[in-house]
């Protein structure tokens, strides 16, 4: 269906090449297809095209450049650099904007300060995300975690109240994860601290 209407579009712009609703179109079905670089491009020069339609389109450009930000924050998280990734992760969970949006990017900021010790922080942070969207698997594994780091009880918690088994799963997943890096971290140094 998605590429039909790229299709369609194309076609209306092979006829028009100045139809800025067809180069809208393509950005919105890309931000459909989580092609969010693509989708960004499209609509920003269906703007430019027409500034006039900017209300028609900023939602979707807003979006669009929301979850560009959001996968390289998570990319730079992956690859361990939080001090970077909060760099990105920051303006996108403290901005309003959609409420879904705002609550992912607010369990993405805990994940980054519970990872960099930021215990205090990254409560408040997953708090925020959990009030929005209360189903939040990863606002809710990160405030047990928090929680637990921190010696609280867990079980009184509200918001952890109904945690999914699934959520429990990732928590002893993680905790193993985080563990092993550790680990490597630490015999890395040792590996370069000894003699040849």
């Amino acid at each position: 269906l998605t590429d039909l209407a790229v299709a369609r579009f194309e076609g209306v712009l092979q006829a028009d090449p100045t139809n800025a609703d067809a180069v809208a179109g393509i950005g919105i079905v890309r931000l459909r297809q989580e092609r969010f670089a693509d989708a960004r491009d499209q609509l920003d020069k269906a703007i430019k095209m027409a500034p006039s339609r900017v209300a028609d389109w900023a939602q979707a450009l807003e979006s669009a450049n929301f979850w560009l930000s959001y996968r390289e924050a998570a990319a730079l998280r992956d690859r361990g650099d939080f001090s970077q990734a909060e760099k990105i992760a920051r303006p996108l969970a403290d901005r309003t904007g959609a409420p879904k949006e705002r609550g992912i990017a607010q369990a993405l900021m805990g994940d980054l300060l519970r990872r960099q010790g930021k215990q205090r922080e990254a409560e408040g942070y997953y708090r925020d995300a959990l009030s929005r969207d209360p189903g939040n698997k990863e606002a809710q594994a990160g405030l047990y975690q928090v929680l637990t780091a921190q010696g609280r009880d867990t079980r009184g918690e509200p918001l952890l109240a109904n945690l999914d088994p699934s959520v429990r799963t990732r928590i002893q997943s993680d905790g193993a994860q985080e563990s092993a890096q550790r680990l490597r971290v630490q015999a890395s140094g040792l590996e370069r601290s000894q003699p040849e």
